[in-house]
């Protein structure tokens, strides 16, 4: 069976079994140790334990007065060497 005819029954699932899913494969992917995958050690190092759950944060939205704040710092950053 192909991804393309995979893909409709994936997306039919209800929300919690396409996260379920979606965990499953990224355990498989970070418990996957093989040589010859091409992700170097380095890297590997970084990717999270299986099982992880990584919090979500929406976005600060952030006022004029913030952004004045944040240009400045820029600025004061790109005078810096």
């Amino acid at each position: 069976m192909s991804v393309t005819e995979l893909l409709p029954a994936i997306r039919a699932l209800p929300k919690a079994e396409q996260v379920r899913l979606l965990h499953l494969l990224i355990d498989g992917v970070t418990e996957d140790k093989s040589a010859d995958d091409g992700i170097p050690d380095e890297l590997r190092k970084s990717l999270p334990p299986p099982n992880t759950v990584i919090p979500y944060r929406e976005p600060i939205t952030t006022d004029a007065e913030g952004w004045r704040v944040i240009e400045q710092a820029i600025a004061e950053m790109k005078k810096t060497p």
